[in-house]
């Protein structure tokens, strides 16, 4: 997951929903996002409904429920695509997993 998927409200969205969960224990309701962020509650579960689709968070009816999912860095994420293409190189040379040899 790469925040670079999101839009840039999106990412004012996601920010603000980290921080405030890192301040208060508990994840803002949508009239708390809204107003910490200037906009209206209609807004604020479009982009909700967004970051759910793209994976940034999952959330059951009940919007206290809301869990966000693992954030991995740049720097980690960059690794981890140079290995899955250095293993992707090697099996081509070795002809893939097929091979017993």
């Amino acid at each position: 997951m790469n925040k670079s998927n999101l839009t840039k409200k999106q990412k004012v969205v996601w920010e603000a929903l980290n921080t405030y969960i890192a301040q208060h224990d508990i994840v803002p309701t949508h009239a708390e996002l809204a107003e910490l962020l200037g906009c209206s509650r209609p807004t604020i579960t479009i982009h909700l409904r967004t970051l759910e689709q793209k994976g940034f968070i999952t959330r059951t009816r009940n919007w206290r429920d809301v869990q966000l999912a693992p954030q991995v860095s740049e720097a980690e994420e960059t690794r981890l695509d140079d290995i899955v293409e250095q293993v992707s190189a090697r099996l081509e040379t070795h002809g893939g997993v097929e091979n017993d040899s």
